[in-house]
C-alpha cells in the first residue's frame, strides 16, 4: 500500500505505526511509554501496590513501549515488577476479559488493572444516544 501511494505521489504521514516506522513514509509516534508510566503513577498515588496490566501483543512496538512504561512506573513507585501481573492480550475486549479473569483467579489478585487499550470492536458501533 505504501509503495502504491508513493508511486502516485500521494502525500501521507503514518500515525503510530503498528509494526514500527516504514522507510517510505514519515511517521508520528504516540506517547506509549509515557502513558504507561503516567497510568502507574496515578494508580500508585491512589494507594495501589499490586497492579496488573493487560498488555498488547509484544510483537508491536507500541505494546512494548506501553509495557516498558508500566514497568518503569512500577519500579519508580518502589514496587517489584512481577511477571504474573502481566497478561498479553490483543487490544480487544475478549482478551481484556480473559486477562481480568486470570488476575482475579490469582491467590493474591491485583487491586488495580491497567489495560493497554479498550478497542472493543472496529469499526465502533454507531452512537444511539
Amino acid at each position: 500500500m505504501y509503495e502504491e501511494l508513493h508511486r502516485l505521489n500521494v502525500a501521507m504521514v503514518v500515525v503510530d505505526p503498528a509494526g514500527g516506522p516504514t522507510p517510505t513514509a514519515p511517521t508520528i509516534g504516540t506517547t506509549n511509554w509515557a502513558g504507561g508510566l503516567a497510568a502507574m503513577d496515578h494508580l500508585i498515588s491512589l494507594g495501589h501496590r499490586r497492579i496488573g496490566v493487560i498488555a498488547g501483543p509484544r510483537t508491536l512496538i507500541g505494546s512494548r513501549a506501553r509495557l516498558d512504561g508500566y514497568r518503569a512506573g512500577i519500579e519508580a513507585g518502589g514496587l517489584a515488577f512481577e511477571d504474573e501481573l502481566v497478561y498479553e492480550g490483543d487490544f480487544y475486549h475478549e482478551s481484556g476479559f480473559a486477562g481480568a479473569n486470570a488476575f482475579l483467579a490469582l491467590h493474591d489478585p491485583p487491586t488495580a488493572i491497567a489495560a493497554a487499550s479498550d478497542m472493543g470492536r472496529w469499526p465502533p458501533a454507531p452512537f444511539s444516544g
